[in-house]
Order: structure tokens, then sequence, then C-alpha cells
């Protein structure tokens, strides 16, 4: 059932079998997976079934280095959770979702579980979220009417992202909630810290204040840290005791470190005649018996590991001629500068892309409104395969390769308290990130190898985005929202927060399910991963409360 914590009596205390903190899309299906399980499950939400003033101010924090997007804009306090922020329109208008992808086995390279041991768990994703096969090292399976992976050969490989709708998150599984009755899911109620017991073994209680400051406590066998990569950090280090001075987990000086995400790299683009499009309606966003794709490309496996790259997969836009494109694009910049973003060219240089393009940027806002026509594909939309050879020769003449990208995990990047506090009292964030010395030689390396093997299967001249010099690169977006390793996970407390069960390294009861236990992040979106970790951390849950388990095979 659904409460709302505001309604909670002053130093009342709620007590449970299982306490899950969060409720986006890790704490939701953790929560889902235990519904016939026997076991009192209590769910804390920060916030409400919407979004909130209150619940975003509470997101606020600081930040420095090479990061530029605030930080309650990357986080949702609401049922589902950052689900509520996926805009990714998905193929035969079913609504928004969001990229889903595993991790690669060269990924786990640095965790102490393997590929092998998630992909049980990978596939019961796939079955639960209706994505179809898990075939994502086989795309011939994502043929449909296409040619297929047609950019396939040496030096290159295709892959498939799938989408997942974002009402699993948001609708369905809180419905599921609401009418368990063993479960309750408290809103407005915010963690504000863990209390362990005497010898600091164990979380006796989270210490709960809603947002008129009323407090009350919840006490559990088991608890569940769910609250994001952000989040997380934040809680662990709030939470000091005599047995944990600098915050729960964090004697070793780790939790907050490693903080790694995504980058967004614009690599440049080919000129393309519309007879090599029509090969290419594979890498568009396609219906497959119902399951929303896209094809991608990037370097072999192999590749990677015998040069030492970075993984990075990338994707394929057909835009319009250069003029016309960087029209759009200013406009962009101008829209983007309303919201009080800057601009990344000069004012005088976007108002003469706009001037030069008028009559481009007049003609697809007609086609937009008036007729409902996809004007531009990209990240968050596509369609474009379904339209006439001459169609894709009067609308596109460039084709632009976009690369999402692996950042090297440093211990400098991190996630730390502030001194300012937020109206509940809790310290403010403050998060650091720069880019490893390492990650542009990669990436331009990985770019020139895309390249040539684009060229091979009959792409013209490129014209790159970026500096050859290996000193710059043209961001996108330097960072992708996916809050990853700031309570990473591995053998060694040295050096990790969590063990391979995903349990706070000491602490006998308390688990983290969220990104923030990646010890690295490949180029995949993460939250295929999450829900694997959620979906395998459920039945440890259920095997300590003696539970019978069926393990995913």
């Amino acid at each position: 059932m659904y409460s709302d914590a505001r309604l909670i009596g002053n130093d009342t205390t709620v007590k449970t079998d299982i306490c899950i903190i969060g409720s986006g899309p890790a704490g939701i299906t953790l929560a889902s997976e235990l519904l016939n399980s026997g076991l009192n499950t209590t769910i804390l939400e920060s916030g409400d079934d919407k979004h909130t003033q209150f619940g975003n101010d509470l997101n606020k924090g600081s930040l420095s280095g090479m990061l530029n997007q605030a930080t309650d804009e990357v986080r949702a306090r609401q049922v589902g959770g950052t689900a509520n922020h996926w805009i990714v329109k998905m193929a035969s208008n079913t609504g928004n979702g969001f990229r889903f992808v595993p991790l690669q086995a060269m990924d786990f390279d640095s965790w102490p579980v393997s590929k092998a041991d998630i992909d049980p768990y990978y596939q019961k994703v796939h079955q639960l979220f209706k994505l179809g096969p898990f075939a994502y090292n086989d795309p011939d399976v994502w043929k449909a009417d296409t040619d297929g992976p047609t950019l396939t050969n040496d030096g290159i490989s295709s892959g498939i992202f799938s989408f997942c709708s974002t009402h699993y998150f948001t609708r369905q599984i809180p419905d599921l909630i609401k009418d368990s009755p063993t479960h309750t899911l408290y809103k407005n109620a915010t963690v504000r810290e863990l209390q362990v017991s005497p010898d600091g073994k164990q979380v006796i209680a989270a210490k709960v204040v809603t947002p008129e400051g009323k407090e009350f406590r919840v006490e559990a066998k088991q608890f569940i840290l769910a609250a994001g990569g952000f989040g997380v950090p934040q809680l662990l280090l709030n939470s000091k005791s005599a047995n944990h001075p600098n915050g729960l987990g964090n004697n070793q000086d780790v939790v907050g470190r490693y903080y790694i995400d995504h980058s967004l790299i614009l690599h440049g683009y080919f000129q393309v005649e519309s007879k090599l499009l029509e090969k290419l309606k594979f890498y568009d966003m396609r219906d497959v018996n119902g399951v929303s794709v896209i094809g991608s490309i990037g370097l072999p496996e192999t590749v990677k590991q015998q040069h030492s790259l970075q993984n990075l997969e990338a994707m394929l836009f057909p835009k319009p001629g250069v003029r016309d494109y960087n029209a759009f694009k200013s406009a962009q910049e101008f829209a983007w500068a309303l919201q009080g973003k800057p601009m990344s060219l000069p004012l005088w240089k976007n108002t003469w892309n706009v001037i030069k393009g008028l009559p481009y940027l007049m003609h697809i806002a007609y086609q937009k409104f008036a007729k409902g026509m996809i004007i531009m594909p990209g990240l968050a939309t596509g369609g474009w395969s379904h339209l006439s050879t001459q169609e894709l020769q009067r609308r596109y003449q460039i084709i632009e390769l976009i690369g999402m990208t692996e950042q090297k995990a440093n211990p400098n990047n991190r996630v730390t308290l502030s001194d300012t506090l937020d109206p509940l009292g809790i310290p403010r964030i403050r998060v650091h990130m720069e880019p490893d010395d390492a990650d542009i030689p990669s990436i331009l390396a990985t770019e020139q190898r895309l390249v040539t093997g684009l060229q091979a299967s009959g792409f013209g001249e490129f014209h790159s985005y970026n500096g050859q010099d290996g000193k710059q690169l043209n961001y996108y977006t330097r960072t992708c929202h996916h809050l990853m390793g700031t309570a990473r996970m591995g053998n060694d407390p040295a050096t990790s927060v969590v063990d391979a069960d995903c349990k706070l390294h000491g602490i006998d009861n308390c688990y983290i399910a969220s990104s923030a236990v990646f010890p690295s992040g490949g180029y995949a979106n993460p939250t295929m991963t999450i829900l694997a970790l959620s979906l395998r951390l459920a039945n440890r849950l259920k095997q300590l409360s003696g539970v019978q388990v069926a393990e995913p095979t």
C-alpha cells in the first residue's frame, strides 16, 4: 500500500523485515521481486508521486571541474525516480523509454563478479520488461525488414540498443505495490541517517524526516540503499557514529570516490548519398516484434583490449546539409540560453547561422507543427528509415557519428558533503569531476578506427569535429547523468565499499542497489545492469530470510 509519511506520529517506530531506501528503478524493481516472498517490506521515498519543488530543492548541490549540469537536474525525488526523466521517443509511438544494453565481458575486468554471473539476471530483465530475445551479440535477430547490420566488417562490429518503457517504473510496478498486503511505500520520507548497533556491525534503524520536520524511525532486519549514485554516498557520509566517524562504510575513505559517468562525443560527419542510407536502416530506431531497437557500431572487444582502448559505442544519425544543420544547432542554443544554459558558440556566430538557415528552419517548423513529421533524427527520436528514397535524398545530405564513451575511474572524482544544509538539515552534496588524461587519446584513436571501418563499408570523406592533436574533444555532453562508482564493488575494503553481493564491507545487514556500486561503466547506459543486480540482490535477501529461491538460468 501507499502511505504519506506526514501522517505518521512524531517519534513513531515502524518495524519491518526489509527497508528499501529509494523507489527509483532499482528500489521499485527490488521491491517487486519480494512481493510474493511473505516478507514485510517498507519502501521510503523522499519525494511524492509527482515532481515537487521541495523534493527538487533537496537535490541541489555544488559542482566543480568539468561538470555543468546542476545536481537537481540529474536526480528525481519521486516514485519511479529518474525513469520520470526518460525522454527517448520509442518506435511506433509507444511512449517514452531509455536505452538498455548489457555491459560487455571486458567491462567486468575490474569487478568481483563476471558477466557470466550476471547474464542470467540480464535475461530475467528481458523477460520481466518484455524486451524480446536476449541477443545483443547476434544483431541479425533484429534485422526485420532492413538489410541488417551492413556495417560489420574486419574493423568494426554492429550492436543493438533496446528500449524499455518508463511506465513499468512509474505506473505498473507502483500499482502492484499499492495493492500489496506486505509492502508499504511511504512518500515524503527522507532518510537523514542510518543508526548502527553499539558494535557498529549492523544497521538497526533508518532515521526519517518529513518535509515538515517530523521525525520517525524504521527498524528492519535488512536495509537496502537504492537512492542513486549521488543519494547513496550522501546518506552513507551523513551516517556518522563512534564506530564510523567518517560515515558508514567509509573507514577507508572510499565512499563517494571514483565517481564515473559517460560522455557523449560529437565525432563528426560523412557526406552520404541516399542509396547508402537505404542500406543503413538497421541503425534507425525501429519496432521489431513490439520491441524498440536501434543499431550501433563499435570496435570488436578483441581490438579494444589489444590496444587498451576505453569502451565506446557510436550511433549514426542522418542530418541535412551543413548550413541547415548548423542553423538548427544554433536555434537549439538560443532555446537553451533561454533556460539559463551557456552557449558553446559566440552570440554572433549563432545569430549568423540562424539567418543563413532561416528558410530551412521555417520549413521544418511547418513540417513539425502542421504535419507532425520528425524533423531531426537524434538520440531521443528516430523514424527516418520509413521514408522513401526520394524523401531521404531531399532531407539528408550528411550522416553524423555520435559516440557514448567510458570514463576511467579516478579516486579524485568524488561526491562529498558540503557545509551547506538543505531544508531538512542534511548536508548538501559537492561533486567534482575532471577528465582523465587517458580519456582523450583513447577516444580519438577509437574515432579513427571507426572512420576507417565505415569508409571500408562505402562511407566517403569524414569531417571530424575534434582536434586531431589529441588535446581536445567536441562534447555533446560531458556527462550523461549516469551516476556511477561512488560506492564501488570489490573484494578489498581498502578500495571498495561493498562486496560481490553488494553488501557494505563490515556491516552485516546493509546493501546497495544502485549504479553507485559499479567499478566501471563501459559505454552502456547503466539501468539494465542496475536492474540485473537488483534482481540478484532480491534473491540473496530471500535466501537470507529462509525463502526458497529459484535461481535464473
